[in-house]
C-alpha cells in the first residue's frame, strides 16, 4: 500500500503525464473486475488518458512482499513455480495480463503502450536480469511476433535455457513470449522494506505539503478503501482523490506550484543588461 500511494503522488504532477491509478485490475470501462485473467494486476497506471485505448502509455504492476525472506533473490526457478498447487507462478501472472490485453489493442499499439512490471522488496537474481537484457537486446531489430527460437539463436546457451523455462512457465506461444519479453520490467524489484517504503512516501509528501507527513495515514487509507467491495466499478484514482487524502483545497495549495509569470514576447534592455 505505502508503495501505491507513492505513485499516486505522481497525478499531482502535471509533467508526470498520470492520469489514472487503478488498484486491483484495471479501469471497468477497459475491463470487468471480474475477469480473472487479471489477477495479477494489483495496480495499473495510466499515463495520458483514463481509458486504455487512448492512453498513450499503460503500466500494470503485481506487487510482491516477502515478511521472512526479503533478501532471498527472484531467480527464474522462484518466479516459475507457484508456492501452492492449483495457483499460477509469478510469470504465468504477468503473462496472463499480457495475453488478455491482446485482445483489447493489437500487436504494435501493445508493444508501444504497455508495459508488464513485477515490484517486491526482494531483488532480481542477475542472472536472469542479464538474460532478459540480453534477450531485448536480440530483439531490437526485430518486428513484433518473432519466433524466441530464432531470435535468441545466438545466445549463450545458458540463457536461452533460462528463457525457454520462463516461456514454458508463461503458457505463451514463441513469438507472444518474445513481444511479453520486450513489456517486462522487474526494475521494481529489490524495492525496500515498509519502513523505508513510509520514510520515503514522508519524504515525498513534505514536499508538497508542510503537513505532509501528518497527511501519510490518510493517503494510506485510501489506498485500503480502493480494494473494499464497494468500490468495484469504480474507475480508479484521479488527482482530485489525493488532494482531499492531502487535506488539500485545490491543486495552487500544492508545492511547487507552477509560476504563473509568462515571458514577455518583446524585452525591453535596460541599461544594466546591455
Amino acid at each position: 500500500m505505502l508503495w501505491a500511494a507513492r505513485r499516486c503522488l505522481g497525478l499531482l504532477d502535471p509533467r508526470s503525464g498520470l492520469r489514472l491509478v487503478r488498484l486491483e485490475g484495471m479501469n471497468p470501462a477497459d475491463v470487468p473486475d471480474e475477469d480473472d485473467q487479471f489477477l495479477g494486476c494489483d495496480l495499473s497506471e495510466y499515463f495520458g488518458s483514463d481509458r486504455l485505448a487512448t492512453a498513450e502509455r499503460v503500466v500494470l504492476t503485481q506487487l510482491k512482499y516477502s515478511v521472512l525472506h526479503p533478501g532471498t533473490r527472484g531467480t527464474a526457478a522462484r518466479l516459475n513455480t507457484s508456492k501452492r498447487a492449483t495457483g499460477a507462478s509469478v510469470v504465468k501472472r504477468l503473462a496472463q495480463l499480457f495475453a488478455r490485453l491482446g485482445e483489447e489493442i493489437d500487436a504494435e499499439e501493445r508493444l508501444s503502450k504497455v508495459t508488464i512490471a513485477l515490484v517486491s522488496n526482494q531483488p532480481i537474481d542477475p542472472e536472469l536480469e542479464q538474460a532478459l537484457d540480453a534477450a531485448r537486446g536480440a530483439l531490437r531489430d526485430r518486428g513484433p511476433g518473432t519466433y524466441a527460437g530464432i531470435a535468441f539463436a545466438r545466445l549463450p546457451v545458458k540463457r536461452r535455457d533460462l528463457l525457454d523455462k520462463l516461456r514454458h512457465a508463461s503458457g505463451l506461444s514463441s513469438g507472444d513470449f518474445t513481444d511479453f519479453v520486450r513489456v517486462l520490467d522487474l526494475g521494481g524489484c529489490g524495492a525496500g522494506t515498509r519502513l523505508l517504503q513510509r520514510l520515503q512516501l514522508g519524504t515525498e509528501l513534505s514536499a508538497l505539503t508542510p503537513d505532509g507527513v501528518q497527511a501519510t495515514p490518510n493517503l494510506v487509507q485510501l489506498m485500503y478503501s480502493c480494494m473494499m467491495p464497494d468500490a468495484a466499478g469504480e474507475a480508479g484514482l484521479r488527482a482530485h482523490d489525493v488532494l482531499v487524502a492531502l487535506g488539500a483545497s485545490g491543486p495552487r495549495s500544492v508545492l511547487p506550484f507552477p509560476p504563473r509569470v509568462a515571458e514577455p514576447a518583446v524585452r525591453v534592455l535596460t541599461r544594466q543588461a546591455r
